[in-house]
């Protein structure tokens, strides 16, 4: 394996490691984190859209996301089209 992507690698274990702990304690989990994060950024968003970023299934999104909504991080409402 190229020197680079093994560092790229360790790297990434090093963050997902930190980010573990800086969480917690908390009521939230990393992936959970990554979703508000993305949210957060772009104001306004689709589902669907946050589901492309994450790059999980729809059944851990879902799962996911009623999460986020029973803790009250995130609500969904319906605009309604005029007619």
């Amino acid at each position: 394996m190229d020197v680079t992507k093994r560092y790229i690698t360790k790297i990434c274990r090093v963050a997902q490691r930190y980010a573990g702990i800086r969480l917690q304690g908390s009521n939230i989990g990393t992936s959970e984190y990554e979703g508000l994060h993305y949210i957060r950024k772009n104001n306004g968003m689709s589902k669907e859209k946050l589901l492309s970023f994450l790059i999980v299934d729809k059944v851990a999104f879902a799962r996911m996301w009623a999460n986020l909504k029973k803790k009250e991080y995130v609500y969904c409402f319906k605009v309604e089209s005029e007619k």
